[in-house]
């Protein structure tokens, strides 16, 4: 983004931005939504968009964060409703939203997703993951016995791991995504680096 915006005016400016570009993006192929068409679907100048995005690929690239900064709040919403074992259900629900969420066959998200994704392989850092790791790691040590029970490249190492697994499947067999038995590995992929005995507990 080439202008961070911290008016609210600004805000709500970049805001219709995205929203116009997700709603293009329903109703026609990538092919056909440019930045003209954005612009005039948002109500704002062509001039205004490139003050805060370089192109329509930025454009697309910040409507994936947005995407992602709404299933983190969701992944931590669901971290946080009670439940009776940490290692189970909860485990299936996180699980459960990541699938949902990369799985989604609805163009706004495959297109955007795949920007995003290419901005990450460039070497940006996925501060959105960053957000869920610290959440899990947070509640996952308090249920298993208070802070330092999982460490930070513990909670590096599983969160990491479930996210590129999912990301995988979404680029080369999205068809996975819709299977159960990823489903019940993935927990299972939770469930057994959580519980896995380690040198350092011999």
């Amino acid at each position: 983004m080439r202008k961070k915006p911290n008016q609210a005016r600004a805000k709500a400016t970049v805001t219709a931005i995205l929203d116009a570009t997700a709603q293009l993006l329903a109703a026609r192929k990538e092919a056909e939504v440019t930045t003209n068409r954005i612009a005039e679907r948002a109500g704002v100048s062509i001039g205004t968009l490139y003050q805060y995005f370089d192109g329509r690929d930025a454009v697309y690239y910040a409507l994936a964060r947005r995407e992602g900064e709404r299933i983190a709040h969701q992944v931590i919403e669901c971290l946080h409703v009670p439940q009776t074992e940490v290692r189970g259900e909860r485990a299936r629900n996180i699980v459960r939203l990541l699938i949902a969420y990369f799985s989604d066959t609805d163009v706004i998200g495959r297109v955007a997703l795949l920007r995003y994704l290419a901005g990450l392989r460039e070497g940006e850092r996925d501060d959105v993951m960053d957000i869920v790791s610290a959440e899990i790691e947070t509640l996952l040590n308090t249920s298993m016995g208070g802070p330092g029970s999982l460490s930070r490249v513990k909670s590096y190492i599983l969160t990491r791991s479930i996210l590129n697994v999912v990301r995988s499947a979404m680029m080369d067999d999205p068809d996975m995504l819709k299977s159960r038995e990823f489903e019940d590995e993935l927990v299972l992929l939770i469930r057994g680096y959580l519980t896995a005995p380690r040198q350092s507990d011999a």
